[in-house]
């Protein structure tokens, strides 16, 4: 009886390991599955004029997946409360590259676009919105920004 117990455990723990590995497959082989838009950026702090950050964007929603994009940045400054302001075109967003294999993923960088007008003692707010045929999306993702002189 003991061995008979032993047996049916050693089937019913490998069953429900196979059972969880086959319904975590997405059936996308790549893993680059989403359902929501995502900016991410390699840093949050611009030294100097010539300083950039690399920006990965992917896109989940459906409807901008195999369109070409544009992107502009809107940007703002958070106030001392907490809120946000908005000001001219700071920062920009240029180099924005799709990927040729995967049409949810684009490249860009974010630079410093009129180095006059930056207050370095402001914590800057920039939120992308993509362009296509007329149609545009606001707060398609956001990236807090930090400037700093060299």
């Amino acid at each position: 009886m003991k061995k008979l117990l032993t047996v049916f455990s050693a089937i019913s723990i490998s069953s429900i390991a196979l059972t969880n590995v086959i319904s975590c497959d997405s059936g996308d082989i790549h893993g680059l599955v989403t359902y929501k838009n995502e900016v991410y950026v390699d840093k949050n702090e611009l030294v100097g004029k010539d300083d950039y950050a690399s920006v990965l964007i992917l896109i989940g929603n459906d409807f901008y997946i195999n369109k070409d994009l544009d992107f502009e940045l809107d940007t703002r400054y958070y106030d001392e409360d907490g809120t946000t302001t908005a000001t001219s075109s700071i920062f920009k967003i240029y180099d924005v590259k799709k990927n040729t294999e995967f049409n949810s993923i684009y490249t860009a960088k974010i630079t410093l676009s009129n180095d006059e007008s930056v207050d370095i003692t402001k914590k800057y707010l920039l939120s992308l919105s993509p362009h296509y045929d007329g149609t545009s999306a606001f707060g398609f993702g956001s990236i807090d920004m930090v400037y700093k002189n060299n």
